[in-house]
């Protein structure tokens, strides 16, 4: 299906296809009942549109809500929604697509990609339109030849993928230029500090790292910087980082001052709108944004946060120097423990995940779930049979199946390795009773009882056979070749 302007619609049958016959293609992987994709769908027609003169540009989405599709995000390791992947030569090389969403910007991040390297540095004009808000390096080399040229262009594969670069041999052209200028040199030219930063190390691996320390500004702006220069601060496992969550402008001056103060002790800031669409793409900070008071959520790298609420002008200083005295209390959001946790499937919150999960002598099959995803009424159904199950047919062995509701707790994710909850659909996690520190996530069909059954017994029990009471199919069911949680 084409949905215009040369859009393709993929699916588990066709992507293959599709993706291995285009040099380069952006595929939106989207969940559309987990949130209106309509203004993406049209981001994407708009950017098809002015690619439209280009055949070997191909621009595609896939609904992972669909039949065997969610194995395609399975595959390329896609946890949340909506996410574009760009893949090149087919699909020799495959990359997270983290630019500008909107069509100009997407278009002009596809060319660039398509045409690369760039050997013209653009003229005033367009330095003024479409660099103002971004950042743009160029090489600055009196001839295209030699080591430094070599390792710049080493660099600058690397780079690609988050920045614009260009090349020129004109001094006089270059912005903020000075005749006098010894060549070869790096510019960056960003929307921070004083406009621009001068790099004359050309060995690559500390160009790259120049590059991308370079591009850290005091505070990252969640409504302005592009989404790869976001996912920095969201995605650093190593550096101390406080975010900051608002929807008036009365912190702003103060806020700066701090992250002045403390960028240069190692710590990143952030400011955003507690209404900002792109924090959905982040469940750790997604559960702050349902109130209207300002919120500092302040997290390490051993993903501890600290969290002030209802936070007043005046308080930011004292409330990261607090921090940094190691004198704030730790916080995990967890909604209230049942009174009553009898039923087929319990219900687990964070502050019960320990004693239930992690510390309990019992396999446990633990879905995370956000009222708002999609199916989750269905998957809540399926559950409460596959539990009924096995304690019909599995009398003496006990496994636990249990849910977290994630819009109302925090996701214990500092506890083990690697869990990555979905952002469009309840996601399943197997614990088994002996290895509870190597969880197994669930890929197949959630909606299909029988395979999530198979998923438990092949899993925790290795050696016994499926007891096939009341499973339709089950002979084939124990003879599936199943992959799930490798």
């Amino acid at each position: 299906m084409i949905f215009g302007y040369g859009l393709i619609e993929l699916g588990h049958h066709n992507f293959n296809t599709i993706i291995s016959q285009s040099k380069l293609s952006a595929v939106l992987f989207h969940f559309p009942l987990c949130y209106d994709p309509v203004d993406m769908i049209d981001e994407f027609q708009g950017a098809a549109q002015l690619l439209n003169n280009n055949p070997d540009i191909t621009l595609a989405s896939i609904d992972v809500s669909r039949g065997a599709n969610h194995l395609r995000s399975y595959h390329f390791n896609i946890s949340t929604y909506p996410t574009i992947k760009i893949f090149l030569d087919g699909a020799k090389e495959v990359h997270c697509y983290d630019g500008p969403y909107d069509a100009w910007g997407l278009a002009n991040c596809l060319n660039r990609l398509y045409a690369f390297p760039i050997y013209s540095l653009p003229d005033a004009t367009q330095l003024d339109q479409h660099y103002k808000d971004k950042i743009l390096i160029v090489g600055v080399f009196p001839q295209l030849s030699g080591q430094e040229y070599q390792n710049f262009m080493s660099a600058a594969q690397i780079l690609k993928w988050d920045y614009d670069i260009c090349l020129t041999s004109a001094v006089k052209d270059l912005p903020y230029g000075d005749s006098s200028l010894s060549l070869p040199i790096v510019r960056m030219l960003v929307p921070f500090h004083d406009r621009y930063i001068d790099i004359k190390t050309f060995d690559v691996n500390a160009l790259v790292k120049s590059v991308r320390d370079n591009s850290i500004p005091d505070v990252f702006l969640l409504n302005d910087h592009p989404q790869g220069i976001l996912d920095r601060f969201f995605h650093d496992t190593e550096k101390d980082k406080v975010a900051l969550f608002i929807d008036r402008e009365d912190f702003n001056l103060e806020y700066g001052e701090v992250a002045n103060k403390y960028k240069r002790q190692g710590i990143f800031f952030m400011l955003g709108d507690l209404k900002d669409r792109r924090l959905r793409k982040y469940p750790e900070y997604r559960i702050y944004a349902e109130t209207n008071e300002p919120v500092v959520v302040i997290t390490n790298p051993k993903k501890v946060k600290y969290v002030k609420q209802g936070l007043k002008v005046g308080e930011i200083e004292t409330l990261v120097e607090n921090y940094k005295k190691c004198e704030l209390s730790q916080f995990e959001k967890s909604e209230s423990i049942p009174l009553e946790n009898y039923g087929p499937v319990e219900v687990v919150v964070a502050d019960t995940f320990k004693e239930m999960v992690m510390d309990s002598r019992f396999c446990v099959l633990l879905e995370f779930y956000h009222p708002g995803f999609a199916n989750c009424t269905e998957v809540a159904s399926i559950l409460h049979d596959v539990a009924v199950y096995f304690k019909e047919y599995y009398p003496n062995d006990v496994i636990i199946i249990a849910n977290l509701d994630v819009s109302v707790n925090d996701i214990p994710c500092e506890k083990i390795d690697d869990l990555k909850i979905s952002g469009g659909s309840p996601t399943l996690y197997l614990f088994p009773a002996k290895n509870k520190h190597n969880p197994k996530k669930y890929v197949g069909d959630i909606t299909s009882k029988e395979d999530i059954i198979n998923f438990i017994v092949k899993n925790e029990f290795p050696s016994k056979r499926q007891r096939t009471g009341g499973i339709s199919n089950a002979d084939s069911l124990q003879d599936m070749e199943c992959s799930y949680g490798q």
